[in-house]
C-alpha cells in the first residue's frame, strides 16, 4: 500500500509540473506589445526603443479618457466587427520617432510644445502598424488573439473632444509603456487601449474541406509519354580529342592541318546533353553525308590497325599521307576485305544506311581545305 501510495504521489507531481510548464513559458500580452514596438522601431528605421514598464487594466470609456494626454498623437484604430480602438504618445516620444527619421537622430533636448499636424501622424503610422502587426502575431492561436488581431492605423484627432463621441461607451483593455529612447537619450509615454471583448475571429474553428481531388486520368500518363518522346534530343559524334599547350593556340592559322589517328574512324563516341556518353559509333558517309554507324564501335576498337602511323591529314607535317584505301566499309567486311575496300567520293566509305528524316546539309563546309 505504502509503495502504491508513493507511485500515486510521484505522478501527481509529474503531471502537476506538465501542465505548469507551458503557462510559465507565455509570453504575457503586454511583454508581448513592449517587445512589438522595440523590434518594429528597430527594423524600420534603426530607433532604439525599450519599454522601462508596462502594465495592463480593463477600464471604461469615461477612465480611458482621463488616462489620456492633454498634447500629443491620438491615432484611432480601425479592427474587425466595426471595433475601435485608440493609441497615443506624448509629445517626447512623438518627437523622437520623427527626428529619428528626420534626422538619423534623437536630441536631448526636450521638444518645444505644439500641436500635433497630420504629418506628424503620417510619419508614425508605418511605426503603428508594424508593432500591431508583430504584436497580432505573438498572440496568435491564443485567447487573446480575438481582442488582438485584426486592428491597424486609421486617422488621428486633434483633442480629446470628439473622441466621446467617436468610441464606444465599452470597456477597453489598455496597456500603459514607459519608453526609453536611444539608451537615456529620451523618455516618452504611449497607451494603446482597444475593445476588452475581442471581435475577431482569429480563434474560429477551419470549415472542413471539401475534397475536390478528381479521379487519376487513365490517359494522362500515354499522353506525358507521348509528349516526352516527341522532344527534341541533341546528341554529338566526337571523333577524336587531343591536348595542346596554350602557347601552340595563338600559332594556329588557316591551312594548318591537325593529325586524327587511323584509330579514330572506329572509335568516334556519341555524347548527348552534358556530354553523358551513350555509346561508340564507327564514321562514315550515306547518300553524300557524313554518317555514322550505331553499335560497331566496340568490335572495330579491337581491330588490329596495320595503319596505326598513318594520320588523316597530316601532309603539312611531313608524315605520309593517307592511303584512299586505307578507309573500309563498315558494312560487315571482315579483315582482308576491310584493308582492300573501295572509297566512295569524298575519302569515306559507305555504310548503306538510308538518310535520316533530317539530315545534316554539309554544303557550308565546302569552303574548308581539302585534308585527305
Amino acid at each position: 500500500m505504502a509503495e502504491e501510495a508513493r507511485q500515486d504521489v510521484l505522478k501527481r507531481k509529474v503531471e502537476a509540473g506538465r501542465n505548469s510548464a507551458p503557462a510559465s513559458q507565455t509570453v504575457l500580452p503586454a511583454k508581448a506589445l513592449s517587445s512589438a514596438l522595440s523590434k518594429a522601431a528597430e527594423k524600420s528605421f534603426g530607433l532604439a526603443v525599450v519599454a522601462t514598464s508596462c502594465s495592463e487594466r480593463i477600464v471604461s470609456l469615461a477612465d480611458l479618457l482621463e488616462r489620456l494626454p492633454e498634447q500629443g498623437l491620438l491615432a484611432v484604430l480601425e479592427g474587425p466587427g466595426d471595433g475601435q480602438g485608440l493609441l497615443s504618445m506624448d509629445v517626447k516620444a512623438l518627437s523622437a520617432i520623427i527626428e529619428k527619421q528626420m534626422t538619423g537622430a534623437v536630441s536631448q533636448s526636450s521638444p518645444p510644445s505644439r500641436r500635433v499636424t497630420r504629418t506628424d501622424a503620417a510619419l508614425a503610422a508605418d511605426l503603428i502598424d508594424a508593432m500591431l502587426q508583430r504584436f497580432e502575431a505573438t498572440l496568435a492561436g491564443r485567447p487573446e488573439a480575438r481582442w488582438a488581431s485584426g486592428f491597424g492605423y486609421s486617422s488621428h484627432v486633434e483633442d480629446l473632444r470628439p473622441l466621446g463621441l467617436l468610441l464606444e461607451e465599452i470597456d477597453y483593455r489598455v496597456f500603459g509603456l514607459s519608453l526609453d529612447f536611444e539608451i537615456g537619450t529620451r523618455e516618452g509615454q504611449l497607451l494603446l487601449a482597444l475593445p476588452a471583448e475581442g471581435r475577431s475571429d482569429a480563434l474560429a474553428l477551419p470549415e472542413p474541406r471539401i475534397s475536390l481531388e478528381k479521379p487519376a486520368d487513365p490517359e494522362w500518363a500515354p499522353g506525358l509519354e507521348g509528349l516526352v518522346l516527341e522532344g527534341e534530343v541533341r546528341l554529338e559524334a566526337i571523333l577524336h580529342r587531343f591536348k595542346l599547350p596554350i602557347s601552340a593556340i595563338p600559332t594556329l592559322k588557316v591551312g594548318d592541318e591537325i593529325p586524327i589517328p587511323l584509330s579514330a574512324i572506329d572509335n568516334v563516341r556519341l555524347t548527348g546533353t552534358e556530354e553523358i556518353p551513350l555509346g561508340r559509333c564507327r564514321l562514315g558517309q550515306s547518300l553524300g553525308l557524313r554518317a555514322v554507324r550505331l553499335g560497331a564501335g566496340e568490335a572495330g576498337a579491337e581491330r588490329p590497325q596495320s595503319g596505326m602511323s598513318n594520320l588523316i591529314g597530316a601532309g603539312a607535317g611531313g608524315l605520309a599521307p593517307l592511303p584512299r584505301a586505307a578507309l573500309p566499309d563498315p558494312v560487315g567486311l571482315d579483315d582482308e576485305a576491310f584493308a582492300a575496300a573501295p572509297l566512295a567520293e569524298g575519302g569515306l566509305p559507305d555504310i548503306g544506311l538510308e538518310p535520316m528524316a533530317a539530315p545534316m546539309d554539309l554544303s557550308a563546309l565546302q569552303g574548308l581545305p581539302d585534308i585527305s
